[in-house]
């Protein structure tokens, strides 16, 4: 026990809340949390109250598209959603070639806008890693109630030896819904051609809501205006209010120098610019792999003028055809979260197996297809009578960091830059191959669209990690296994940062589960003194 031990935890995202979630177990940890907290949320609660109170998908979207239009909010082609018109995505990393990222500084991070997919990672997926898996597994059911995971027993869940059964409190939308129970019955021919298919796991606040569970009005993807999609924003405001935390809004940290004492983070408020130090007992960075990299940079001045590596999943949209299933009345009444998701185990085709996850159509698949057409409502009353939308779904694939393209962050006289490292081309390759062993697999009964393939810009997904990975001997350019930068005894990087790879599916839920055990052993074995 770490008896008047002060703490700091920076950033609000879901790795933050996992950290917390652990030192709060310990009443004599007093937690101290450093935020930037970016946005004003008086906008946003106006906008998500007009939202629910539209009758339609139709109208709440021409409030949402309005108001976007009207406040001029950054719309590139890597920003397809935004927190109720609140940019999220809110500070902008160049480099060369027009290729830019954004990184957020928003209360709750990219939980504001995230697709709430919570699956569990591939047994062998972790093989190359300086822990053993039962290191993280035995946390895996603590992070599955930290996140409400919605779940059931199914092939997927036998797949990835997680059986947690949770209600989601609504079924899966129509469409999908007709494809899986037909395909149901034919699971085990499917999982002969290394096919594994299941429900997606997703984590809801149907206990934070008292069991209110989804309306089904559409809007997702835009931050749920019912505040049913997990949201860490809610969880920080229930912990102020307990009095858990002591929060501290509009600081964002620079870097961080240790003595032998103590550990103090120098930051920057962003309503004046002054300059502040806070001095801690210990201190957990879970910023986002953009911005903590930025702040190990910052504090190790060897790194200045270096390549750090990122790495990310390459991520591919694409459409395909249900054959054989009857026409349903296409409707936009519906959740739009990630349906049914599916494993491919082909060791010939790729040997850290490919995934993907499948959507009905909403404006945000309108969007990643069609650039130009999206942000305004008129094409959705003219595509909600199209023939044959009743009859699709769109893939979205996830690639293992290991085959997919990286990205080099430097930092030179002050500014950092973010470049793709090389494009390797080899995941449109394997993609090939794997929508053809798809379309060929008759108990599925589906034709992918393969000439309307959407390949996002590497760091698009903003999957990102890695950069300061795991090591059982740590150097310059990576953490230990308690995710401590070299020669730093009372700081902890708990974030995709010190991830030694990516695996192809979400890796939120692997984020949290490793930063609850890093939280956790370094409270056991009394590491804070």
């Amino acid at each position: 026990m770490f008896t008047n031990k002060v703490v700091g935890v920076v950033g609000s995202g879901l790795s933050s809340y996992a950290c917390i979630s652990r030192l709060v177990l310990d009443p004599s940890i007093k937690i101290v949390v450093l935020d930037n907290d970016k946005e004003s949320v008086n906008f946003i609660d106006s906008i998500q109250k007009k939202i629910k109170e539209q009758a339609n998908y139709i109208n709440r979207l021409k409030i949402f598209y309005d108001f976007i239009n009207k406040k001029k909010i950054n719309r590139s082609h890597q920003i397809n959603k935004s927190y109720f018109g609140s940019s999220i995505f809110n500070e902008e990393i160049n480099g060369e070639n027009n290729f830019k990222l954004y990184s957020s500084n928003s209360y709750g991070g990219f939980s504001n806008i995230w697709g709430a997919v919570n699956n569990t990672p591939l047994k062998e997926s972790l093989d190359s890693w300086p822990i053993k898996y039962s290191d993280l597994s035995q946390y895996f059911y603590k992070i599955a109630k930290i996140l409400n995971v919605c779940s059931e027993k199914d092939n997927m869940s036998s797949l990835l030896k997680f059986d947690y059964e949770n209600e989601y409190g609504f079924n899966l939308s129509p469409i999908a819904n007709e494809w899986y129970r037909k395909i149901k019955n034919r699971i085990s021919e499917i999982n002969k051609d290394d096919i594994f298919v299941g429900r997606s796991q997703l984590s809801l606040n149907n206990d934070f809501n008292k069991n209110k569970f989804c309306v089904e009005c559409g809007m997702c993807m835009h931050g749920c205006p019912h505040d049913i999609i997990f949201n860490s924003r809610l969880k920080f405001d229930d912990l102020k209010r307990k009095n858990k935390i002591h929060y501290y809004r509009n600081y964002k940290v620079i870097e961080f120098l240790e003595n032998k004492d103590k550990i103090k983070v120098l930051c920057k408020n962003s309503t004046n610019n002054n300059l502040k130090n806070f001095s801690f007992d210990y201190v957990f960075l879970a910023a986002g792999c953009l911005n903590s990299t930025k702040i190990i940079v910052n504090s190790i001045k060897e790194l200045n003028n270096q390549d750090i590596i990122i790495k990310q999943n390459d991520n591919y949209i694409v459409p395909f055809f249900l054959k054989n299933i009857r026409s349903l009345p296409l409707t936009f009444e519906k959740n739009t979260l990630s349906q049914l998701s599916l494993v491919i185990r082909d060791k010939k085709i790729e040997e850290h197996g490919v995934y993907f996850q499948t959507y009905e159509f909403s404006d945000i698949v309108l969007f990643n297809l069609f650039r130009r057409l999206s942000y305004n409502n008129f094409f959705h009353k003219i595509i909600k009578n199209l023939p044959l939308l009743n009859k699709i779904l769109f893939a979205q694939f996830w690639f293992d960091s290991q085959v997919s393209d990286n990205l080099l962050m430097r930092c030179s006289n002050g500014l950092f830059s973010l470049n793709i490292e090389k494009d390797k081309n080899i995941t449109t390759n394997i993609l090939k191959k794997i929508i053809a062993k798809l379309n060929k697999n008759n108990n599925l009964e589906v034709r992918f669209l393969s000439f309307l393939v959407k390949k996002f810009q590497a760091g698009g997904s903003y999957h990102l990690g890695s950069s300061f990975q795991m090591k059982k001997n740590n150097d310059l350019f990576s953490t230990d296994i308690f995710g401590r930068p070299y020669n730093f005894k009372k700081i902890s990087v708990v974030d995709s940062s010190i991830l030694p790879s990516l695996p192809s599916n979400s890796h939120t839920f692997l984020t949290m589960a490793n930063c609850y055990r890093i939280t956790d052993n370094l409270i056991n074995k009394n590491f804070f003194s």
